[in-house]
């Protein structure tokens, strides 16, 4: 056990402190501490206690991964103590000053109405119709020539769907209806062969309107999370140890996959793969040394990236600057009790945390703001504040 690993651990658990302390598991925030956990923490234990998978990575990688982790860990403490420092607050009570109008729920049908009818049109092509099949498949996400205009309408799918749906869940009455809506959700996420977005949008779920509860609405969508990773993995159940493999793979996936391609990234970086590679290919570059072929890409958070490519200074007064910047914004997200402000957060915080700063993540970005501003154009000054549930409607 290396200094190292000791004080990647001693960090964590002041932050973890920290976070319990200021019930910041309560907060916007809650994203931000599950991918630090499943990035920079989670993946040193699987590899202290010898885990075999992905075992591509030498001492060299390792101990490189646990100084950077205890970097990332401290300058998060840091931003979370600041988050909750006190300074003068601004009113953004104009936030939760909007409630639905009729131009709202034109946008919100039309939407649905358009990627319901996208999904449709090509559902022979998705990957979700090759999984009925019992066929390989390749996600239209990881190759250039896939199905016509599938980037655009996966924006709409992972990111402005669940987020209409959250907006308008207060004002559905009818179970059935609000049932359906959730399983339409859940379905675009998953159509395109993507079982990670699909499993975050049940954390938000669980973590925004099941109030973090152990309920019995929880363990479905636990057994659901992991019926739906036993059918894209299309893994059997033949004899005993399959029955393991099933039950340990989506652990490992969650906990180990993402963060393990850090220690990767420096061995690789250590043996000169990446001396002609720009950062945007580090994840294609990596996803082939690991698995064997290609296409397919192997993202992570930003950080290790741009230490391989422009060192540590530079690298950790981006890490700072981006901080400070979503910190920011997160003081003023939990201002507002609507889910649908949320949801943007989470799922633009996710996508930059999980996959880096990319061309896409960038569109996604855009896009969320383009939501955001025409959800708020739409509901401006139609109706006065009103409240539902004690959860405010814009």
């Amino acid at each position: 056990m290396s200094i190292d690993f000791i004080i990647l651990n001693l960090i964590f658990i002041c932050n973890l402190t920290v976070f319990i302390s200021l019930k910041q598991y309560r907060s916007s925030c809650f994203i931000w501490f599950v991918c630090y956990f499943t990035l920079f923490v989670s993946p040193s234990y699987y590899i202290i206690f010898g885990g075999d998978a992905y075992n591509l990575y030498t001492n060299y990688g390792v101990e490189k991964y646990n100084q950077i982790s205890a970097i990332y860990g401290a300058v998060f403490f840091v931003f979370l103590v600041f988050k909750n420092k006190s300074y003068k607050s601004i009113d953004y009570s104009l936030l939760e000053s909007r409630v639905l109008s009729n131009y709202t729920w034109v946008y919100v049908y039309t939407v649905f109405f358009l990627v319901s009818s996208y999904v449709i049109f090509y559902f022979k092509e998705m990957p979700f119709y090759s999984i009925l099949l019992g066929q390989s498949f390749v996600r239209p996400d990881t190759v250039h020539n896939g199905i016509k205009f599938y980037f655009t309408f996966s924006v709409f799918m992972d990111v402005i769907c669940p987020s209409l749906y959250f907006l308008i869940r207060n004002e559905i009455k009818n179970k059935l209806v609000d049932m359906f809506l959730l399983l339409l959700v859940s379905f675009f996420l998953i159509v395109g062969g993507s079982k990670g977005t699909l499993i975050y949008f049940f954390i938000f779920y669980w973590f925004s309107v099941l109030d973090l509860k152990v309920s019995k609405k929880f363990f479905i969508l636990l057994i659901v999370s992991f019926v739906i990773y036993f059918f894209i993995k299309n893994i059997s159940f033949t004899n005993i140890n399959d029955f393991f493999e099933a039950m340990v793979s989506p652990l490992r996936r969650f906990f180990v996959t993402q963060g393990i391609a850090i220690p990767i990234r420096f061995d690789m970086d250590n043996f000169g793969l990446f001396n002609d590679v720009s950062y945007q290919d580090i994840k294609f570059v990596v996803f082939k040394y690991v698995y064997g072929y290609e296409p397919g890409s192997m993202p992570i958070m930003f950080f290790p990236d741009l230490i391989i490519k422009f060192g540590y200074f530079a690298s950790c007064l981006i890490l700072s600057l981006f901080f400070f910047v979503l910190f920011y914004i997160s003081k003023v997200v939990d201002t507002s009790k609507s889910y649908f402000y949320h949801w943007m957060f989470y799922i633009l915080s996710f996508s930059v945390l999980m996959s880096g700063f990319s061309e896409a993540n960038l569109y996604r970005i855009i896009a969320g703001v383009l939501n955001i501003y025409i959800v708020f154009l739409l509901s401006k000054s139609r109706f006065k504040n009103v409240s539902v549930n004690n959860y405010t409607i814009l």
